[in-house]
């Protein structure tokens, strides 16, 4: 009775409520209380609460196209922020990445226990027994060149770097490693990305990423605790092709051509 009273109610129940009871379920005040309690690490709360920046930071991105300021002056508005615009904007900027790290991976693991199986995208039978897990660097770009030395320069400003984790089937990103050097490259990432992985999603898991990650340093921690890969091929790390194997050749449903080689 009570799985088909909870069936017919989110039938009629409108997706926007569903969003913001889930969100709410999410940004729990106590849940973000313990989050930062555990990876503050010199951070502090005073008058601006990580729960309020954290709801700050969604209104701007859900209701003012990821403007943070106008986003402050709606909160100083409604009561919800009760500090200067300067210093949550100065607030912000002191977050530790761990705690920006910390927030994404156990906010997710929230979200991964009631996400449906029905929704999950179906995979090819060959990858039934795989969590398909793929890999993707991003620089933040196009910073505004608020530091006086770089006011007048030419150029663009990188920000910070984030390895992302996403989880194929759920089309949820379940954890990222971050560095504030836009310039640091995404393979030095990974061995702080895959622990945090292999804790939320269980394995066995299929790792795709791009070349830069074709090295045998990161393929040999992709293949960990049983793991498998699929890593597009660059020729800085030698292939040698089995002469006892042929290489037969083919072509997908889109009519693209592909040669299959076994080797070393």
């Amino acid at each position: 009775m009570a799985a088909e009273f909870a069936r017919e109610v989110l039938t009629r129940l409108p997706l926007a409520e569903a969003v913001v009871s889930l969100w709410r379920w999410v940004a729990d005040p106590l849940f973000l209380l313990s989050v930062f309690a555990r990876h503050c690490g010199a951070g502090y709360e005073k008058e601006i609460s990580f729960g309020v920046l954290v709801q700050l930071i969604a209104d701007a991105l859900l209701e003012h196209q990821g403007s943070g300021r106008k986003s402050f002056e709606r909160g100083r508005e409604q009561g919800l922020l009760t500090a200067s615009i300067q210093a949550v904007s100065q607030k912000l900027g002191r977050v530790p990445l761990g705690l920006s790290e910390a927030w994404l991976a156990e906010s997710m693991a929230r979200v991964r226990s009631v996400y449906p199986r029905a929704a999950r995208l179906s995979v090819p039978s060959a990858l039934q027994g795989l969590e398909v897990i793929i890999v993707d660097g991003k620089a933040i770009k196009r910073v505004a060149k608020r530091l006086k030395p770089l006011q007048g320069r030419k150029g663009g400003v990188l920000g910070g770097k984030a390895l992302v984790a996403l989880e194929l089937r759920s089309g949820l990103a379940v954890a990222m490693a971050t560095h504030p050097d836009g310039e640091t490259n995404d393979a030095k990432l990974v061995p702080a990305l895959l622990p945090q992985v292999r804790e939320q999603v269980a394995g066995p898991r299929l790792w795709g990423a791009d070349r830069q990650f074709c090295d045998l340093t990161q393929t040999a921690a992709f293949a960990v605790g049983g793991d498998h890969f699929l890593v597009r091929y660059h020729p800085k790390t030698h292939f040698c092709p089995d002469p006892t194997r042929p290489a037969p050749p083919g072509q997908d449903a889109q009519g693209r051509a592909w040669v299959q080689d076994w080797g070393w």
